[in-house]
């Protein structure tokens, strides 16, 4: 049984791929998210615990027994919580007391948050204590303790609960950004891939497509080699 002729014309012509937009510029541009994502967390992570790792600001420093003065401005220090840092951390017992510009001592309370850092730039430290104070002027910081030790007092705001935050926020970026960048550079290319394959046929339904003769033996048609012998 004979097989019937095939249809009429070819594979289509090729398309420069120079020709089809977007250009081949954007496969690069989503490629290039992925690693640069992932660099992007991993800097962002390390900012963050390094300066969780940091202790605070302080205000005034003592080592062994002796005294210290340091300013409380209402302006500048609208919260009343002061905190006592020791170094190194877990070195015995403290005995700190705050006077105030009108010569009343505060005693030492208990710290608010457990806080405790080993840090390769600021050493260790460990939070033992806290102050609330509300009078504003000099006062004094004065411990008994070691030679071996150090005491400071910091500004309360800024520290505990925004040490978890920086904490927390380090590992959720570390994750985060190398994820949002993996879903974006595949979405370019992806894209980028659709639109060129939309362009490329819209390039041909446009181009006109000479057909090809059918195969010689076909039975269809008169033969393209010249006229039967008579």
């Amino acid at each position: 049984m004979a097989q019937p002729p095939p249809g009429p014309g070819g594979p289509p012509p090729a398309v420069d791929p120079r020709v089809l937009r977007p250009g081949r510029l954007w496969y690069w541009v989503g490629g290039a998210l992925i690693p640069l994502s992932l660099i992007t967390g991993l800097v962002l992570c390390a900012a963050l615990l390094l300066n969780a790792l940091t202790p605070p600001a302080f205000e005034a420093r003592t080592r062994g027994t002796g005294s210290v003065g340091f300013t409380v401005d209402s302006q500048l220090h609208p919260d009343r919580t002061w905190l006592l840092y020791a170094s190194p951390a877990g070195g015995g017992e403290d005995e700190c007391v705050v006077t105030t510009p009108t010569g009343q001592d505060v005693a030492m309370g208990e710290p608010p948050y457990d806080y405790r850092v080993d840090s390769p730039r600021g050493g260790s430290w460990q939070l033992v204590g806290s102050f609330d104070l509300t009078e504003e002027g000099e006062h004094t910081l004065t411990c008994l303790a070691p030679e071996s030790s150090t005491h400071v007092i910091a500004y309360g705001v800024g520290s505990g609960p925004w040490w978890f935050a920086e904490v927390a926020g380090g590992i959720t970026l570390l994750f985060l950004v190398p994820l949002l960048g993996l879903a974006a550079g595949v979405t370019v290319i992806v894209l980028t891939a659709r639109r060129r394959d939309r362009h490329r046929q819209q390039i041909l339904a446009g181009r006109p497509h000479t057909p090809r003769p059918p195969p010689q033996g076909t039975g269809t048609g008169p033969s393209w080699e010249g006229p039967p012998p008579e």
